[in-house]
């Protein structure tokens, strides 16, 4: 998918949170969808949200000393002409929408659509209602001035420069193939669940053993049932 799709999650945002860029406008539609089945793209996308939760997530919460569960995305259109708007393109964006609304819901924190072609509002007005309220809320739509906007949520050391940021293809890689992050970083990664001897330094839990549990069984007598006879007062 990488191949024909550049894409892939690139150091964090100010709020700790993954950063996932698309460059949509250098997509090579025609060999994706002969390479890629939809059959197989939904197991690709399953799998990455997988790889999302347990192992880039971890990571960011680790880097950032707090709790990381969202993501910043970007998806830049620089390039993109109406061919990657086709019905088999519409049908990959719905599955991908579907995906992510019925299986992972709440992921996605905010999200940048720039470099917007004209004809973009067009095809926004159909996509959108593929998309519940709570996620259209989430997505800016910006066109070649979205610097001052994505300023608020990245700082420009951990943006590529084919966005505006500091970062040189020798670090993402042409077009887009170096993935960055805390993720990739020994002093974070694989380290999912705090073990004792850490560097916190937490002891390991005693293990208690537990008392056989004795069940004393008590017969319970039987008593006669009383009828008791109501005295009326004349």
């Amino acid at each position: 998918a990488r191949k024909y799709y550049p894409h892939g999650y690139f150091r964090t945002d100010k709020l700790g949170r993954p950063i996932y860029i698309e460059r949509s406008g250098l997509l090579k539609f025609d060999p994706l969808v002969k390479t890629i089945s939809l059959d197989r793209l939904q197991m690709y996308l399953v799998q990455s949200y997988e790889r999302l939760i347990f192992e880039i997530f971890p990571a960011c919460c680790r880097a950032a000393g707090k709790r990381v569960d969202q993501t910043c995305i970007i998806i830049d259109l620089k390039g993109a002409g109406m061919k990657i708007f086709s019905s088999k393109m519409r049908d990959i964006i719905n599955l991908a929408s579907k995906i992510g609304q019925d299986y992972y819901p709440e992921i996605l924190g905010t999200m940048f659509i720039v470099n917007a072609p004209m004809f973009f509002s067009g095809v926004w007005s159909v996509i959108k209602l593929f998309l519940d309220e709570k996620t259209v809320k989430k997505i800016h739509i910006l066109g070649s001035g979205y610097r001052k906007e994505l300023d608020q949520f990245v700082a420009p050391e951990n943006l590529p420069d084919f966005l505006g940021g500091k970062v040189t293809v020798e670090d993402y890689g042409d077009p887009f193939a170096s993935e960055q992050g805390p993720w990739k970083d020994d002093a974070f990664k694989n380290l999912n669940l705090i073990q004792p001897n850490e560097e916190q330094n937490i002891p390991p839990a005693k293990i208690l053993e537990e008392e056989p549990v004795v069940v004393v069984e008590k017969k319970i007598e039987e008593r006669p049932i009383i009828a008791e006879k109501r005295i009326e007062e004349p």
